[in-house]
């Protein structure tokens, strides 16, 4: 009877951990990095990368908790982490440390810590967002009409408005922030298609005389090369062949300080190894109008896996 008892108790306690769902999913990669400065006097560079990330994710019930690890180069690391419960149906609550998204004008935040409090009422959601101190009250609503995602943001020192969908077969996308600041609103749009099997894009940011584009996303990671007022603008095409995925992307920046005006064309194959592993290859060529930076061709292979 005691052994029947004792194997009941394991059993129930078994049924207990089995409700809960625990896993864990990431991605790293590794790059190599060739850099040919065209200035005289100024030396080319050969670098070796790594970033790894990791996530581990659990549920019970209708709550979920995220932890995330970010590990790169010179062996530094970061953490977040979250805890997402329902309140009642159609209201959740998220808290804990996470970061921003990114985009064609604004580069992914850092993580930080903050709380989400969203409602579903079907039609719309509704959220509200604020920071550890409580100074950042952030409203947004979002929703959908006939296919066409529509949200407004009202943030603490700015509103921003989005609109995307697809209508045609072709996608479009448009970002507006209109910031309380003299002469900072900027706004971006994309649109893109496919013709005869070639998936071709066009993107432009357009920043006021105050604002800036340190986006990264179409153009790559702007916030090093952009100052005040510079807008930027191209378009890419991308096909299969020979199980590669071959694009090139051209794309300008349009400087509201002339020397900082450059031109880049970058070309970009993918192939999907049989190790399970992705391997890219770039090159793309920089020409700048400035004499401090030059111009400078860039060659990296990047090998990735996401697990």
């Amino acid at each position: 009877m005691k052994k029947q008892l004792l194997i009941a108790a394991i059993a129930a306690s078994m049924t207990s951990v089995a409700m809960a769902d625990v896993s864990i999913s990431g991605a790293m990669f590794a790059k190599y990095a060739n850099v040919d400065n065209a200035p005289a006097g100024t030396a080319d560079t050969n670098t070796l990368t790594h970033e790894t990330d990791l996530d581990i994710n659990g549920s019970f019930g209708d709550t979920s908790v995220n932890i995330h690890m970010d590990a790169n180069t010179g062996n530094s690391a970061t953490f977040a982490s979250t805890i997402t419960t329902k309140i009642i149906d159609g209201l959740t609550v998220k808290a804990g440390t996470y970061a921003g998204g990114k985009s064609v004008m604004s580069a992914k935040s850092g993580a930080a810590t903050k709380s989400l409090v969203t409602y579903d009422a079907g039609i719309a959601k509704v959220t509200w967002e604020n920071n550890a101190s409580g100074t950042s009250n952030n409203v947004g609503v979002s929703g959908s009409v006939e296919g066409i995602a529509l949200s407004f943001n009202n943030k603490k020192t700015q509103d921003e408005f989005k609109v995307s969908g697809s209508v045609a077969g072709v996608a479009f996308a448009y970002h507006n922030i209109d910031a309380d600041g003299t002469n900072t609103d900027k706004n971006s749009y994309e649109i893109s298609g496919t013709v005869s099997d070639i998936k071709l894009a066009y993107a432009a940011g357009n920043a006021d005389s105050a604002a800036q584009i340190d986006g990264d996303a179409f153009f790559g990671n702007t916030a090093s090369i952009s100052g005040n007022g510079d807008d930027f603008s191209g378009f890419s095409a991308s096909t299969d062949l020979a199980g590669n995925t071959v694009t090139f992307k051209h794309f300008k920046q349009d400087s509201a300080t002339a020397t900082r005006d450059a031109t880049t064309n970058k070309f970009t194959v993918v192939r999907a190894l049989a190790g399970g592993t992705t391997l890219t290859a770039n090159y793309a060529a920089l020409d700048v109008n400035n004499g401090t930076t030059g111009d400078k061709d860039t060659f990296d292979i990047k090998l990735a896996v996401s697990f």
